[in-house]
């Protein structure tokens, strides 16, 4: 029996994969991908986000005790926007 390999070039979409792959990948924009790299992803742009988050709340403190109140408050809505969009997922 042959070895399943995914980038034979008669492979454009995961449709025309053998139907017992299927379930493992996910059609986008330029062909497809193995369901398991979105998902990494994903936690990845989560990961940088909650990284920017932390950095952010550090700045913000830092912009409080110089008494610059008003970056503080932008710095805050901008790192709300990072958390809202975490929790959206």
């Amino acid at each position: 029996m042959e070895k399943f390999n995914p980038l034979k070039p008669e492979y454009k979409r995961a449709e025309d994969l053998p139907e017992e792959e299927r379930a493992r990948f996910k059609n986008v924009e330029n062909g497809f991908v193995k369901k398991t790299a979105i998902d990494d992803q994903g936690k990845a742009e989560d990961m940088a986000r909650m990284s920017r988050v932390q950095k952010g709340y550090e700045k913000i403190l830092e912009f409080k005790k110089k008494g610059l109140y008003k970056e503080a408050q932008i710095l805050l809505e901008e790192l709300e926007k990072d958390m809202d969009i975490m929790e959206k997922g």
